[in-house]
């Protein structure tokens, strides 16, 4: 066997550390932008959160504030009982009123017939 030729033996290695350091910046490039898409996604996932929590709050304020309406709210069937009880009051007045003229109007009839 021949013992190798330094000089050959030195430019393999030398070629080997070069592929070696070359491989290794690919893989440590590949690894810094797989931190970085993670950091990004992190940041738009705290984002997204953040905009839930406001549209959360923004949903509980609507919601008291719908409460709050329909509480005060008059429905179409109380505003036509209200009209009944309106209109059935506003009749009695009315009968009252007719009856009293009614016998208001004989007695004073009957004072003038009397001799007045």
């Amino acid at each position: 066997m021949t013992t190798p030729d330094p000089t050959r033996l030195e430019l393999a290695i030398t070629e080997l550390k070069g592929s070696m350091d070359a491989g290794m910046a690919r893989i440590e490039g590949r690894l810094d932008l797989l931190v970085q898409r993670a950091e990004h996604s992190d940041q738009r996932a705290r984002d997204q959160a953040a905009e839930i929590r406001r549209v959360d709050d923004k949903v509980d304020k609507v919601d008291d504030r719908v409460d709050k309406v329909e509480a005060a709210a008059v429905t179409r069937a109380e505003l036509d009982e209200r009209s009944k009880r309106t209109i059935q009051i506003v009749a009695i007045i009315c009968a009252l009123l007719g009856s009293a003229t009614g016998a208001g109007t004989a007695i004073l009839i009957a004072v003038m017939s009397n001799g007045g």
